[in-house]
């Protein structure tokens, strides 16, 4: 039996353990050029973890396989299956219990690709903490990709012909090229009855569409469930649909109208995206089933039929992209195409807590038996806003009366009690009792002039002066206050009592401050 924990190098890796034979179940932790890339846990239910990692600056790659074979009989063994940069693939057997290691599985043959697998799956509490980047150059299409993970569509135009596709191929105008699509779409000669908005699919391929869904949202379905489900889903059996693909007239000419309507609605963009979703799930979903009635079934693995059923649509390089439009001149200007640059590896490193672990030593508090002792820590904090506004207008008119009558009255008599000392205010009753202010107005008798003349110019005068002294105290005040306070109070008292009058032995109390462990990696 081996060491139930171990910390050793392996390879170009360095590799932690810690296993229970009871459970049984093992903890394993690798590091590759200083950095964690695996943190796992293996038993009986999972039995194997694949992993892989990239080092960028030297372009250097790693790939291997945790392996944990239980038997019932009680032995287990953990294996590592390592394929260093530069070195040649190896197996170590890191830990194995009871009395000699488990027989060593017969070899199984290598996948086609690699596949890269998270180093650990997700769980509820893991965030992101941040993305990065990297950039390489865009990647060459391997021939066993372009066939598993691509759909292109290939024909031979042979004039006269009324396809759209054939039509599109002769035409080197943008604006011609859109005008034949709209016609397609709109039924108009030579393409009557071909849009599958008016005229929807015949026969069995009507239900492929809906048929590449369902795959799609089960990407776990082998070979067996998938042809079950087709025949449940048109109501054939394998035989036939076999025949329907391979022989039948019908589906060549419903595959040829989708593909030609795929054309069509992708040049006028954004027409009916639904029925182009539906062209391009059901060109792509008859392409698998043609391979597979072309292929030897056993070949076909879960992953395969995956990478088929969401494979992509390649257009045509005959027709797109389309051409500039042509203005004025009749000669084709050069062709733009867009070529991709470089594909980016986004990662992001994410982290989750793990446990809460005992930190520093926040604070002690030390009691006498027989005594008590209680400590109560306030903290209030207090926010008062205050905010007054004041703002007096006056406007006051010389030149002008401002006013009701009666404003003008209260006036003149202010103004003729304050500058002329005049008070007609008068208490009737005997002679002795009546009041009058010393104010007056003279007229002075004037041999030379006449008597009533100077009279009347010294009370116009007068009057003149009165009213003006009047409309000048006539004036609109408007006065505008706003006050506003806030008062933001935020109270917080912690009591901590210790009672030892009771105690035998004195009494220590020691805080601490429990800290936070969390576990970071980069997906």
């Amino acid at each position: 039996m081996s060491e139930n924990c171990g910390n050793k190098q392996y390879g170009c890796v360095r590799l932690e353990w810690k296993c229970d034979q009871s459970a049984p179940a093992c903890e394993v932790r690798i590091w590759w050029l200083g950095s964690l890339i695996v943190a796992t846990k293996l038993n009986r239910t999972l039995q194997s973890v694949p992993f892989s990692a990239r080092e960028e600056e030297n372009d250097l790659k790693l790939s291997g396989e945790l392996l944990f074979r239980s038997s019932p009989k009680g032995n287990s063994e953990l294996l590592l299956d390592l394929n260093c940069p530069g070195e040649e693939s190896k197996t170590y057997r890191i830990w194995h219990s009871g009395t000699s290691p488990l027989p060593p599985e017969p070899p199984v043959e290598p996948p086609e690709e690699e596949r890269e697998v998270l180093i650990e799956e997700e769980d509820e509490g893991e965030y992101s903490l941040f993305p990065y980047i990297y950039l390489k150059p865009w990647p060459r299409i391997s021939s066993s990709d372009r066939e598993n993970r691509f759909v292109s569509y290939e024909t031979v135009c042979v004039e006269p012909s009324d396809s759209l596709y054939c039509t599109l191929v002769s035409l080197d105008d943008r604006t011609a090229m859109e005008g034949e699509a709209l016609a397609f779409i709109e039924g108009r000669a030579p393409f009557e009855d071909q849009f599958l908005g008016e005229n929807p699919l015949y026969g069995p391929i009507s239900e492929l569409a809906v048929f590449d869904s369902q795959v799609r949202a089960h990407p776990r379905t082998n070979l067996k469930q998938f042809q079950t489900e087709l025949e449940e889903l048109l109501g054939l059996s394998w035989d036939a649909i076999e025949i329907y693909i391979r022989s039948d007239p019908e589906f060549a000419q419903e595959l040829d109208r989708t593909w030609q309507n795929l054309f069509a609605l992708t040049i006028v963009l954004g027409y009916d995206t639904h029925l182009l979703d539906g062209a391009v799930r059901t060109v792509v979903m008859a392409r698998l089933l043609q391979r597979m009635v072309d292929e030897p079934g056993e070949l076909w693995t879960t992953e395969l039929i995956r990478e088929g059923a969401r494979a992509t649509v390649i257009l045509p390089a005959t027709v797109f992209p389309l051409p500039p439009a042509q203005q004025g001149s009749p000669s084709p200007l050069p062709l733009s195409t867009i070529v991709p640059y470089a594909i980016g590896d986004l990662q992001i490193v994410r982290q989750r807590l793990k446990r809460y672990c005992l930190g520093e030593v926040s604070s002690i508090e030390n009691v006498l038996k027989g005594e008590s002792k209680e400590t109560t820590r306030r903290n209030l904090k207090r926010t008062s806003e205050s905010l007054n506004e004041e703002d007096v207008q006056g406007t006051e008119n010389v030149h002008s009366l401002s006013g009701t009558k009666a404003d003008l009255n209260s006036e003149t008599e202010r103004t003729l009690a304050l500058d002329f000392k005049m008070d007609y205010e008068t208490t009737y009753g005997p002679p002795t009792e009546g009041a009058e202010a010393a104010g007056y107005l003279e007229v002075l008798p004037n041999d030379d002039q006449e008597p009533q003349a100077r009279w009347v110019e010294q009370a116009a005068r007068f009057a003149k002066e009165v009213t003006s002294k009047t409309a000048s105290r006539l004036a609109r005040r408007v006065k505008l206050s706003r006050t506003s306070s806030t008062l933001d109070e935020n109270e917080t008292t912690v009591v901590n009592r210790f009672d030892a009058t009771e105690s035998p032995t004195n009494v220590i109390g020691i805080y601490r401050w429990v800290n936070k462990v969390y576990q970071a990696h980069v997906v």
